[in-house]
């Protein structure tokens, strides 16, 4: 069975660039057509669904939501506010390719959190890998598994953005204590945080102030050099 491999959007006359960061679906493309909106939502080459945009030409939509999704897994899946989430909500009935040894995801409970939080695409993309490095021969089920995350992780790791020292923020508990690197690329009205977890999780009803003071928290300083190694390997 093919697996989603890209996601675009197109509209009537051209196609918009668009980006789904945890690569929920394949991609959905107008049908030609003048009556009723429809889209089709490719998995791979396959027709994985259709998406009918119910909304009047005033420009309202029934309470249950604008987009009914249809999967030729399921039938009738749904009725959605939002484009984006008919689609997963049609790639979500598509059944992921078997794993090494027919498994679908790890037997570890810590593993299978971590091989479940992406999305369809990211999910489907560590099922290949596990599949494929167990095929290979010397790994044991549970070492593909960990081997083909390890190899997401990485992944995920390339893709995200670092942000240059100079544009990140040092915060303090109004209480005093270790100085931390602040989290970044937040709302404007989102509180002050530590971006490491022992801030962040820790003293979640702590609230924080920016500072102009250096980082005295050790796990803020091992992440600082930690995004420095990983800028020099991006060159």
């Amino acid at each position: 069975m093919a697996t989603p491999t890209e996601y675009a959007m197109y509209d009537d006359e051209a196609p918009i660039p668009a980006t789904d960061e945890q690569g929920r679906y394949a991609r959905i493309t107008r049908a030609p057509g003048n009556g009723m909106p429809t889209y089709v939502v490719l998995i791979g080459p396959e027709c994985g669904g259709t998406i009918f945009d119910e909304q009047f030409p005033d420009g309202t939509s029934l309470p249950r939501g604008r987009f009914a999704a249809w999967s030729p897994m399921k039938g009738q899946v749904g009725f959605f506010g939002e484009l984006e989430a008919a689609a997963d909500a049609i790639a979500e009935t598509w059944p992921a390719p078997a794993g090494p040894k027919g498994t679908t995801e790890p037997k570890a409970r810590a593993d299978q959190a971590n091989a479940r939080c992406g999305g369809t695409l990211r999910r489907y993309n560590i099922v290949a890998e596990a599949a494929r490095l167990h095929a290979e021969g010397g790994r044991t089920v549970a070492k593909a598994w960990k081997d083909a995350l390890a190899a997401d992780w990485k992944r995920q790791l390339a893709a995200t953005p670092i942000p240059d020292e100079g544009e990140l923020e040092n915060c303090i508990s109004v209480l005093g204590g270790e100085v931390h690197t602040a989290q970044w690329g937040n709302d404007e009205d989102m509180p002050t945080m530590p971006l490491c977890r022992t801030g962040a999780q820790d003293h979640m009803r702590t609230r924080y102030t920016v500072t102009p003071l250096a980082i005295t928290c050790t796990t803020c300083i091992i992440q600082r050099e930690n995004r420095a190694k990983r800028r020099a390997a991006r060159g």
